[in-house]
């Protein structure tokens, strides 16, 4: 038999092909496999690009960049300029009384920690000195209320003062003008939370101390001692008003006879109906009505007097209240002196306020100042010491009013200064006291970080 060996080999050639393709055709189905996932993958990676470019565009479409927050400390010859300028769109104004108390003193970091101890509350970005005080008794000079409370109402001169209208800050000269009414009767209200006279009507609210009447006594052994430690002090105070251990002792002792005097006294204990407001009416519903030993609190006044007899609990009683402005919406008011720059002008004006003392006017002392710029979105906080550790070179009125319009501000005014003049920023003193503690002071004014949701009045410090 003969065997066709072509077609033997014909039909190994066609297997051989036959399998080539086969092999072939399996390679190109796994290349087109893998090239039919990179282009999935890549497609969904370009989508989540695209979401993620759209995102931070329209986050970036938003929200404006943040704002800076600048401090700025300069050496120039004999003295140190500290300043620091502060977006409002950011930050909020509020000042701050030592431990919420009338008549207290405490270190500015101390002031600090006290705003920082409110849960919803930050650190202070910046802090300074703010109201000038009384030596004998801690009380802030002039006009002084917080968070639409009158913690003060006593003029001084004609001082002007730092007013607050939803943070947002302005110069105004005022005159408090206080009536309760119940019924058809008004009781004109001579002073707030210290008797002047013994047939005043006389509020107190919680700003007095925890009740009325109310006597500090370790508050007034450290009263004492800054009065010792202040009389010796090299800094070439600011503050017009002096005092020695004979007048101290004096008006202590007439202060306790005084608190003593007020047991006796006719009060009635009145809860806010709402929040209380500096421009406007308040009402409040009568809670208690006697003499004695009268406890309050926040959200509660405590208001003395003999004529006051006729009032009941349960009776509702209306408490009006002016600045003497027409600045509707005013929460917080500081009492200081001079105006340093009016509409951009380096021109102190202490005359206006009442104010000629040479030495106050043109010492080159310490100071502390406070202003903003002509559109009010940026303010400045500055302290002007001396730059010789242990020194007590500063700044005169004039000197002060150039710097001021030098950093930006179209209006300032001065705050109090001398040994009291002081900075901290996030809770560290910036101005140094060469190891020396600082003196303590009677409120402070800072600045805050605005957090969401924005503090409710009452968890402000």
């Amino acid at each position: 038999m003969l065997i066709d060996g072509s077609h033997n080999c014909n039909s190994s050639r066609v297997g051989l092909w036959r399998g080539t393709i086969h092999i072939k055709h399996n390679v190109l189905n796994q290349r087109m496999q893998r090239l039919r996932f990179l282009i999935s993958r890549t497609m969904q990676m370009a989508r989540l690009l695209l979401l993620l470019i759209v995102a931070l565009t329209n986050f970036a479409c938003a929200r404006e960049p943040a704002p800076q927050v600048l401090y700025s400390h300069e050496h120039r010859e004999s003295i140190s300029v500290h300043s620091v300028s502060i977006p409002l769109q950011s930050f909020e104004l509020t000042p701050v009384l030592s431990r919420n108390q009338a008549q207290s003193l405490s270190e500015l970091p101390k002031l600090v920690q006290q705003v920082a101890q409110h849960s919803e509350t930050p650190t202070p970005t910046v802090a300074v000195n703010a109201s000038f005080w009384s030596a004998k008794t801690s009380f802030p000079i002039g006009p002084t209320a917080f968070n639409g409370e009158w913690i003060t109402i006593d003029a001084y001169k004609t001082w002007n003062s730092l007013v607050l209208e939803n943070s947002q800050p302005s110069i105004a000269h005022i005159q408090p003008n206080l009536t309760l009414s119940v019924g058809d009767k008004d009781y004109a209200i001579q002073s707030v939370n210290v008797r002047r006279n013994d047939d005043d009507v006389v509020l107190y609210n919680h700003f007095a101390g925890s009740s009325v009447p109310w006597l500090d006594s370790a508050g007034v052994g450290e009263l004492w001692q800054d009065n010792v430690r202040n009389a010796g002090s090299s800094f070439g105070d600011n503050s017009e008003r002096e005092t020695d251990s004979v007048t101290f002792v004096q008006h202590k002792s007439r202060e306790f006879f005084e608190r003593q005097q007020e047991t006796s006294t006719h009060k009635v204990l009145l809860r806010y109906i709402g929040q209380p407001t500096l421009q406007g009416e308040t009402k409040a519903v009568c809670m208690r009505a006697g003499s004695g030993v009268f406890q309050v609190m926040p959200g509660y006044m405590v208001v003395s007097g003999t004529s006051l007899t006729h009032v009941n609990p349960g009776d509702t009683l209306v408490l009006h209240s002016s600045t003497g402005t027409d600045k509707a919406g005013i929460t917080d008011i500081v009492t200081s002196t001079p105006r340093l720059v009016r509409n951009g002008q380096a021109k102190p004006e202490p005359e206006a306020d009442g104010t000629t003392s040479k030495r106050f006017i043109n010492g080159e002392v310490p100071r502390t100042a406070f202003g903003w710029n002509r559109s009010r979105d940026t303010v400045y906080f500055v302290c002007v010491t001396s730059s010789t550790p242990g020194g007590y070179y500063g700044a005169s009125l004039q000197q002060l009013a150039e710097i001021m319009v030098e950093k930006g501000c179209y209006n300032a005014i001065n705050l109090d200064g001398g040994g009291s003049t002081c900075m901290a920023i996030d809770g560290e003193l910036v101005t140094s006291y060469t190891g020396k503690q600082p003196r303590r002071i009677s409120t402070a004014l800072a600045a805050l970080p605005i957090v969401s949701p924005k503090r409710s009045a009452e968890n402000k410090p």
